[in-house]
């Protein structure tokens, strides 16, 4: 699967798209779900940073990935945060 579209990015965070520093999918700057069936949590243990952030603020976490985009060659429009990474493959 290759994804086709790019990272919102906002106030230096990615708002809508995927943080590669957290591995984490962001929607409306909240982190998402893993999707993870129960038999990957192993006891007191999560199965990925997505399980134990889901639905905190992308801006809350401390070590998000940050991201300035105006040095984002792929910008559409730098004044309204959007950018346009390339496509990568998924799975």
């Amino acid at each position: 699967m290759t994804r086709l579209s790019g990272d919102e990015i906002r106030r230096g965070r990615v708002w809508n798209g995927f943080d590669y520093e957290l591995q984490v999918w962001v929607a409306n700057g909240i982190i998402q779900r893993c999707g993870h069936p129960e038999t990957m949590r192993f006891q007191a243990k999560s199965c990925c940073n997505a399980y134990q952030l889901a639905g905190q603020s992308i801006l809350d976490v401390p070590n998000a990935q940050i991201r300035d985009e105006s040095d984002d060659p792929h910008s559409l429009t730098e004044g309204y945060g959007l950018s346009q990474a390339p496509a990568r493959k998924t799975s």
